[in-house]
């Protein structure tokens, strides 16, 4: 037979539950943003390394035109994104291109087809595009080591100029990560200043974390984030009913940002993202699928979250006596959970998956 610590624990519906993690990550990522730009960013690369750094950088990005803005005449763009191949980092473009796709293509076939995007292998059927194609010899064959042939327009219109623009600023963009591939100080630098800012983004996030998750469940009775605390939400533990310990609010963040941590210090960059949602979704599977509405830290710390003001919480089971001898816990008699015995069909605490909520 169920007890009355089972009848006083309205379990929160699931919905309710995913709506709270999504609001508390949305503003646990906006609080990072707004600590890293206007706080952290500032104070902790006012120094002379990161300005240093920042503005060689820029020197070296200036002697090779990288510093050009969006909407300028195409051949600007052109002139210098031909003179990066041609005569900057010919052998270095090939070598990468040709130990990449294992051929044996010249600087101005890889040109033509990476700038230009021509076809690999002209024929007769595909040796253009609306704008390049490839020179044709005599016989009918193309010469792909002879830079393409611009196809001249009578009247060339504004979206002419507008996709030719496109086309040269789009391989414009790509010389700074052959730069970062090809020169060794642009490199080092890069890599420095990205460390530096990495350091300040953790630094914001880890603060976030501290005050969404920490600060704020451990200064209050129930255990609840900010979000929790709107939608009136509490944690207590499933076995007893009780209200949780302080150590379980220290170990439940941990649980929800350990593995994502992990992924970002082994992964690469390609598969972080792809491991830190398909865990996400993994978590929200498990809170689906579950009887008793738990998710992946629920189950681990044996904890559920549950609506306040239809629940009794108590800290422990002195606060639950001392509670029931009082005048107000008197009023609620034995006669009150009978009735609502014979009502319960299951023997479960009572899900979101029923159709009413019974306290």
């Amino acid at each position: 037979m169920r007890t009355k610590r089972d009848l006083r624990i309205s379990v929160a519906f699931t919905n309710h539950k995913i709506l709270t993690v999504f609001l508390d990550n949305l503003i646990v990522f906006a609080s990072t943003a707004i600590l890293y730009f206007a706080l952290i960013f500032s104070v902790f690369n006012f120094g002379g390394n990161y300005v240093n750094k920042t503005s060689r950088i820029s020197e070296i990005k200036t002697e090779y035109n990288l510093n050009l803005n969006e909407g300028l005449d195409y051949q600007e763009y052109e002139k210098i994104v031909q003179d990066f191949y041609l005569n900057k980092y010919p052998n270095e473009i090939t070598k990468a291109y040709n130990t990449r796709y294992n051929e044996n293509k010249t600087i101005v076939h890889i040109y033509n087809i990476m700038v230009l995007n021509l076809p690999i292998n002209p024929t007769t059927e595909s040796y253009s595009t609306d704008y390049y194609k490839y020179a044709q010899n005599n016989d009918g064959t193309f010469n792909t080591n002879v830079l393409a042939e611009r196809i001249e327009l009578d009247n060339p219109s504004k979206t002419y100029y507008k996709n030719m623009s496109d086309l040269f600023y789009t391989a414009y963009t790509d010389l700074e990560p052959y730069l970062r591939t090809f020169n060794a100080e642009y490199n080092s630098l890069y890599n420095d200043i990205a460390a530096l800012e990495m350091v300040d983004r953790i630094i914001s996030y880890v603060i976030s974390i501290i005050i969404f998750y920490y600060i704020i469940p451990l200064t209050n009775k129930y255990g609840s984030t900010l979000m929790e605390k709107a939608y009136k939400l509490g944690h207590c533990n499933y076995i007893n009913g009780y209200l949780v310990p302080r150590w379980k609010i220290w170990i439940r963040p941990l649980i929800y940002f350990i593995i994502p941590f992990i992924g970002i210090l082994y992964f690469s960059r390609n598969t972080v993202v792809i491991f830190i949602v398909a865990y996400l979704c993994i978590n929200l599977f498990i809170l689906l699928v579950s009887k008793k509405n738990l998710d992946f830290a629920d189950k681990i710390l044996k904890m559920n979250t549950c609506y306040i003001n239809e629940s009794l919480l108590f800290k422990d089971r002195k606060e639950e006596e001392a509670y029931f001898e009082s005048e107000e816990g008197k009023k609620i008699t034995d006669e009150d959970y009978l009735s609502k015995l014979e009502n319960i069909e299951t023997l479960n605490v009572v899900s979101p998956n029923e159709k009413e909520r019974k306290l």
